[in-house]
């Protein structure tokens, strides 16, 4: 089964013309990344995938379903499905880190608050932060927010996980451990990945 598919997409915002008869293909599981430069459309294509921004033409496939012409409410149970890392983490500052993984499943789901609670900590044990619960935002350090981001787009079991320059302003070395952990969910849970980036190494580390 295909986990994103493009086919011949087109999109242009005024007279700026982002993607022209743009074609791709991820398959479930697996991982690609997008490399360009900044303007070049690489976060359009992010926002085609959860139906945040509409192809002027051609189809956006989910797991073989398209899903450029359904509407707001049909699109909600794929929504679901996808967990979206931000550009520097996007971290609610008044939230605690806990808090801040958690929201997701208190908004969308019917969890007891225990279950929340153990889904938050395995959550930040798979990236290596469960003992900054209790911590806010402005607390960590740039890697460590990245790293809760992955854990709050974790949380619910997505199917796809969608990384908008997730190592942006890192040194290599943060840059490294956080293409590791994309590596680990790709690899360890089956998660379908996509991944936009303007940095050379991490397109390198991840397209190995």
């Amino acid at each position: 089964m295909s986990g994103v598919v493009f086919e011949n997409v087109s999109k242009s915002f005024g007279e700026q013309v982002v993607l022209e008869d743009f074609s791709m293909k991820v398959e479930s599981g697996r991982g690609k990344v997008i490399l360009g430069a900044g303007g070049s459309g690489k976060s359009t294509v992010l926002k085609m995938v959860p139906g945040l921004i509409i192809p002027d033409s051609g189809s956006v496939f989910i797991e073989d379903r398209e899903i450029s012409s359904l509407k707001e409410d049909e699109m909600m149970p794929y929504r679901s499905r996808i967990g979206m890392v931000f550009q520097e983490g996007a971290l609610f500052d008044s939230l605690s880190v806990a808090e801040n993984v958690a929201y997701r499943l208190r908004e969308h789901t019917t969890l007891s608050e225990k279950s929340i609670e153990e889904t938050v900590l395995e959550a930040l044990g798979f990236v290596g932060l469960e003992k900054t619960a209790l911590q806010m935002p402005s607390d960590l350090s740039g890697g460590m927010r990245r790293r809760v981001a992955i854990a709050r787009a974790m949380v619910g079991n997505p199917k796809i996980i969608l990384y908008d320059e997730p190592t942006a302003g890192l040194d290599p070395i943060t840059g490294r451990s956080i293409c590791n952990l994309v590596m680990r969910l790709r690899d360890l849970r089956g998660i379908t990945s996509l991944l936009v980036t303007n940095d050379l190494d991490t397109a390198r580390i991840l397209g190995s």
